[in-house]
């Protein structure tokens, strides 16, 4: 997005300006088990790197320092249950931060929030595990920060929340969410990411409100209430690639109404199952849709997409082959396969097989879920005046809606007998 690259081009400036000035050398600063970390922050200048080794500490931290580095040692975990350590405060929240500031490495449970900022900007949080504290991660205010490759699980609110007065430029990518009361949301929040997380068991797996511009990509959502959830003047979202299952509610939903409708949002390529009502829901309808549903995998959806008409490929038998035939002993069967090409977007295929003086069909299966059949009869033959002129033809299933046959084929059959008993 136009945001993340003038982030990276802004990296570069910043590295071509630290190799041409003089630097101060980096301090590291140790933390073990009783000692103060606030006392350690304190202490830090623009540059250094604090060392939390393992223990249990009972403090909240506030780093006022920009672009220092935050690191728990395995083991290192903060825990928001009272009383506090000696010599230092709990005042509700883990780790508070503002600019600049790296977190990594712990594990912080029990807080009101786990790591809050507000404003946050240009921090990164990394490989961090959160667990039953009301949110997870929160910012506000924020712009240009990273959160990735964090585990969250339990909170009473938002496992990630970025929020308020157009917060932009936010990476959220490879975090895994699970029985948070919402996984991911975004509000108030424009020209984001959010990619190639994995969310389970929270009422909203993602939710975005009143944000725009955002792109939400490549996430596995499994056993939440509603899966990806754009609501309440959701504009210009692009909800791409996602995979969506299990959903009690709804797999993607875009809500809103009347001046706070959701519109102009693109949602593609998406691969919805097993929703207990729709596994795709636009409150716009049945009016003409405010939003755009392309080429999403899905069963069921409370709208009808509209698309151009899908006709598979031909592939085999070739016009005109000659396919198996039995035996009049029943030692041997029939067994005939067809191919056709994929249809993008396709959920089931239909293939319908006819012999030359047939009344009906000897082939008529409109659940075919592949691109190929295979046919057995068992014991089966044809005899006589039946070989030539059979013929065949597929047709496609995409967004609840079937397509146009394809062409027609003609077979033959080998004379009954041909074959050797099996």
């Amino acid at each position: 997005m136009k945001k993340l690259m003038a982030i990276a081009a802004a990296v570069v400036l910043l590295l071509a300006m630290a190799v041409s000035a003089p630097v101060a050398a980096n301090t590291e600063i140790h933390v073990n088990p009783g000692e103060s970390i606030q006392a350690a922050v304190n202490s830090a200048s623009p540059g250094d790197t604090i060392i939390v080794h393992a223990g249990v500490y009972h403090q909240s931290v506030v780093i006022s320092t920009n672009d220092i580095t935050l690191n728990g040692e395995r083991g290192a975990i903060l825990d928001g249950t009272f009383p506090a350590d000696t010599g230092t405060t709990l005042t509700g929240n883990g780790i508070s931060l503002s600019t600049g500031v790296t977190i990594e490495g712990f594990e912080i449970r029990n807080y009101r929030i786990g790591i809050e900022g507000w404003p946050a900007t240009g921090n990164l949080i990394r490989g961090n595990k959160l667990a039953d504290n009301e949110w997870g991660i929160s910012l506000y205010v924020a712009n240009d920060n990273v959160i990735i490759k964090n585990e969250i699980t339990g909170s009473d609110h938002q496992g990630i929340l970025v929020a308020v007065a157009e917060s932009t430029g936010n990476l959220i990518k490879e975090n895994k969410l699970a029985d948070n009361n919402q996984g991911i949301q975004l509000q108030y929040a424009t020209d984001n990411e959010v990619i190639e997380n994995e969310v389970t068991g929270s009422a909203f797996g993602i939710i975005v409100l009143q944000s725009t511009d955002n792109l939400i990509k490549e996430n596995k959502l499994a056993d939440n209430v509603r899966g990806i959830w754009l609501y309440n003047a959701a504009d210009d979202n692009e909800v791409i690639e996602n995979e969506v299952t299990a959903s009690t509610v709804v797999g993607i939903g875009v809500v809103g109404i009347g001046p706070t409708s959701s519109s102009g949002n693109l949602i593609k390529e998406n691969q919805v199952s097993g929703s207990g009502q729709w596994d795709l829901y636009d409150s716009s309808a049945p009016s003409p849709l405010d939003n755009t549903w392309e080429k999403n995998k899905y069963k069921t959806a409370n709208f009808v997409v509209t698309i151009p008409p899908t006709v598979p490929v031909l592939l085999s038998p070739a016009d005109g082959a000659t396919l198996d035939n039995g035996r009049t002993d029943g030692l041997d069967d029939i067994v005939w396969d067809f191919e056709w090409s994929d249809c993008e977007g396709a959920t089931e295929y239909h293939l319908y097989v006819i012999g030359p003086t047939a009344i009906n069909p000897v082939i008529d299966n409109g659940n075919i879920t592949s691109s190929s059949y295979h046919f057995v009869r068992v014991g089966g033959y044809i005899l006589s005046p039946n070989y030539y002129g059979w013929t065949w033809k597929v047709r496609a299933k995409v967004g609840g809606q079937w397509g146009e046959w394809s062409e027609i084929r003609t077979f033959n059959v080998e004379p009954v007998n041909t074959d050797t008993p099996s």
